[in-house]
């Protein structure tokens, strides 16, 4: 407080006297004191009197001090968040003021379900990462006091991402080459099976993994990331991986025909085949040097010798673009020649001879004639 006087004529100093009765203010430097500093805790109105005393007298004059609620603000939010998650805000404004407006540092996010809503959801850009500044301001309140903003800072960290991969199935006891990738926060990743089995290394995203000896079936193998600094968590990927039972086939027995005789079609069986494949290791009989379906055809053998294939027949379990093969069986085709008797000279005897026959014999080998 700072009034003008005039002791106009006087000789003797004025001398002052503050007088705020029953509502003082919460301090006051001095009630004696020409222009004293006066400090107010709670808004209203304050009314004092100031008596000016000299030689001539004393005169008191009455006033008021209006005094205007500062405006109180406050806000936060989380220190840190993860990738493409809502940010929670909470604001509060009083006193002088009850409303205002949220900034952000970044453009492109969105204040939900406004930027004048003392605690809206904040989304960020899509895949924004970095430091988000946040600043609520009060709106100007009437009077004399000042709006009032509040700023705070929200770290939006990379989110950790894992791939366990596709694959093909495999054959029984066989083993499964993993080419996993880990991204975002996640620097490393460790493997882990549904139905036991052994990896390589389980902390490789290379490993290779080696089902349960004689394990038929699906696995699920799951790939973890670490857990990347900050909020955000670790991330998961799984991939089911079949195991294709190795297949079998059924003996056959062995087949001895003549020269351009029929044969087949000869049909195979097992258990969990689904196609087969053979091999015959003498095309001259008449069949081909290897096939998948069943064998039929005409022997051949224009020779005088018996002739013989082996023949090895494969089963194959396929799914998809894998085939595992079982155990392969043989069995054997032999072609005998076509029978053959040489010429034999006539006879010419008497009634009442002895008739010695002519042996009879044949090119043919091997076989019986």
């Amino acid at each position: 407080l700072n009034p003008t006087v005039f002791n106009c004529y006087a000789t003797q100093a004025v001398t002052y006297l503050w007088d705020f009765g029953s509502n003082p203010p919460t301090s006051i430097s001095s009630t004696t004191s020409s222009s004293p500093t006066v400090t107010f805790a709670t808004a209203g109105t304050y009314n004092y009197t100031l008596t000016l005393t000299n030689e001539c007298g004393s005169n008191t004059f009455f006033s008021s001090i209006i005094v205007n609620p500062a405006v109180q603000i406050s806000a936060s939010g989380p220190s840190a968040t993860c990738l493409n998650t809502d940010i929670p805000l909470t604001g509060s404004i009083t006193g002088g003021a009850t409303t205002g407006t949220w900034t952000a540092s970044i453009t492109g996010g969105t204040f939900l379900p406004s930027i004048t809503a003392l605690s809206p959801t904040y989304t960020p850009p899509t895949n924004y990462t970095g430091t988000i500044t946040f600043t609520l301001t009060s709106d100007d309140p009437i009077g004399p006091c000042p709006a009032k903003t509040i700023s705070f800072q929200v770290v939006v960290n990379a989110q950790a991402t894992a791939d366990a991969g596709t694959y093909n199935p495999i054959c029984q006891n066989a083993f499964l080459q993993l080419n996993g990738i880990v991204g975002g926060a996640a620097s490393s990743g460790s493997w882990t099976s549904s139905n036991g089995g052994t990896f390589s290394d389980a902390t490789s995203l290379t490993s290779t993994y080696t089902p349960p000896p004689g394990f038929v079936g699906t696995i699920v193998l799951t790939l973890t990331t670490n857990d990347p600094p900050g909020p955000c968590n670790p991330e998961i990927d799984t991939v089911t991986i079949s195991v294709i039972q190795t297949p079998t086939v059924n003996t056959l027995s062995n087949i001895v025909v003549c020269h351009n005789e029929n044969i087949g079609p000869i049909s195979f069986s097992g258990t969990t085949s689904t196609n087969y494949s053979w091999t015959n290791s003498n095309p001259a009989i008449g069949l081909g040097a290897s096939g998948t379906s069943a064998i039929s055809f005409v022997g051949t053998n224009t020779g005088n010798a018996p002739i013989m294939g082996i023949i090895t027949v494969t089963p194959y379990n396929t799914i998809g673009s894998t085939s595992c093969p079982g155990n392969p069986i043989t069995y054997t085709i032999t072609i005998n020649p076509q029978g053959q008797v040489n010429t034999v000279l006539g006879q010419v005897v008497c009634n009442g001879d002895t008739v010695t026959l002519a042996n009879l014999s044949t090119t043919n080998t091997g076989g019986t004639t």
